[in-house]
């Protein structure tokens, strides 16, 4: 997730704990909410070292490492407490033991709530090292989802007390709105939706809101304000939850019949704000041919999914081979080549094979083909290496993303200097080993 989410789920969970303690202590919301901010964000401390390796290879095999491990959150925790324990020193102003318990806890809660939800969209994590190196992939939430930033936004606005909020709330928003509209989402509908459960929530915190405090005295403890946007969040997470099962088993048995002999993945991600339209790629082969299917489905036909997830992608055969008559799904890519030539070149190239540690549906241009291609449009051979992409993150040829490799590179660098153990998450891999 973005860590702009990360922070309002801190926030919600700082003033949950805060709840607790505040009858027990004159210590500031700000202790809380820091504390927790600070926790929900502390893992991707590893974007620090995984600029020691220079190169794109860096971020794709270290960042989401090490520390959205289970086991490396201990030393995060006590780093994390100890910051606490400091900032009361500093500022002279102590909480007892048992308080201290509770800001403890928010630290651990937060830790582990930023792991969770990376792992509920696409891009994946290994949280189990070193007991089990393989990846995890919710398949479940846009990387950046509005609907989590409207359950709690509205508790943002009503706790923080600083002229700066709105500010701090416009900035995310409008690059956000900016940056759908220029992929010519349908951002209308996408507005309506934020807004209305924004501000229905809005009004529900603002209801006998008194004396800066958040809670009711007339409401049990379960029923307090700060409680209502964190029910939101959850109802949108289950939401989700289950409408991306629910797409996950109809796509499988939708295509089952068209299916190569080996399954090797099927990745999911939905529209921004709509739990209702899903972009997959399924990837399948035999012990000869690989194929990737993207497509996008619709949970209800009748309702558009926006259109840049309905764009075409870049095609090296004209056919798509799953002839579904089907009015959820509608195919939108096909790639298509033989298993040997993608993977060929690992075992003697240990940047590619770093690589391959990240990439969990890997495709192959041809430096061939990709001439050809490219002398057909403009007469002129310009590609002079074999170039590798994920195809989560591939749009058209003429788009690199951050998960594209070129080979070649390995002449400018040797080996990366600090390899990392993740397994690689193709699974056509091990058919190529056997």
């Amino acid at each position: 997730m973005d860590n702009f989410t990360h922070s309002l789920i801190g926030l919600a969970f700082g003033e949950v704990f805060y709840q607790f303690a505040k009858k027990k202590t004159s210590q500031p919301r700000s202790l809380f909410y820091c504390t927790s901010i600070l926790a929900n964000n502390f893992p991707d401390i590893d974007l620090v070292y995984s600029l020691f390796d220079s190169t794109s290879l860096g971020y794709l095999v270290h960042h989401r490492g090490y520390t959205h491990t289970f086991v490396w959150l201990v030393p995060q925790f006590f780093l994390l407490s100890l910051l606490t324990s400091l900032y009361q020193k500093i500022t002279k102003n102590y909480v007892s033991q048992k308080q201290n318990l509770l800001l403890y806890l928010t630290s651990l809660i937060g830790l582990t709530l930023h792991i969770g939800m990376d792992a509920f969209n696409v891009y994946g994590v290994h949280p189990l090292h070193p007991f089990n190196e393989n990846w995890f992939y919710g398949d479940r939430i846009f990387i950046i989802e509005p609907l989590i930033w409207s359950a709690l936004l509205p508790l943002f606005l009503v706790s923080v007390k600083t002229k700066w909020k709105y500010l701090i709330l416009a900035a995310p928003v409008l690059l956000m709105t900016l940056g759908f509209a220029l992929k010519a989402l349908t951002i209308y509908s996408l507005a309506l939706v934020f807004l209305t459960f924004f501000g229905l929530l809005f009004f529900l915190l603002k209801i006998d809101f008194k004396n800066n405090s958040l809670s009711s005295k007339s409401l049990p403890k379960f029923l307090d304000k700060p409680f209502v946007s964190l029910y939101a969040f959850l109802l949108v997470l289950c939401v989700f939850l289950v409408a991306g099962g629910t797409v996950k088993n109809q796509i499988l048995k939708q295509t089952k019949d068209h299916q190569l002999n080996d399954l090797y993945d099927i990745a999911l991600s939905p529209a921004p704000a709509n739990p209702f339209c899903w972009v997959f790629l399924l990837a399948d082969g035999n012990s000869v041919d690989y194929r990737i299917h993207k497509g996008i489905y619709n949970l209800i036909p009748f309702i558009k999914c926006p259109s840049f997830f309905s764009r075409k992608t870049y095609q090296l055969s004209n056919t798509i081979e799953m002839p579904i008559n089907s009015s959820n799904i509608t195919f939108t890519g096909f790639l298509r080549a033989t298993k040997q030539s993608l993977t060929e070149d690992i075992e003697s190239n240990c940047r590619l094979k770093a690589w391959f540690q990240f990439t969990r549906i890997p495709f192959k241009l041809s430096t061939l083909k990709l001439n050809a291609d490219l002398g057909k449009k403009n007469g002129k051979n310009k590609v002079q290496n074999d170039i590798y992409f994920d195809a989560r993150f591939l749009r058209d040829r003429n788009e690199k993303s951050f998960a594209t490799f070129e080979t070649g590179e390995e002449k400018k660098h040797e080996c990366p200097p600090y390899p990392a153990p993740w397994n690689a998450p193709f699974k056509g891999l091990k058919t190529v080993e056997k």
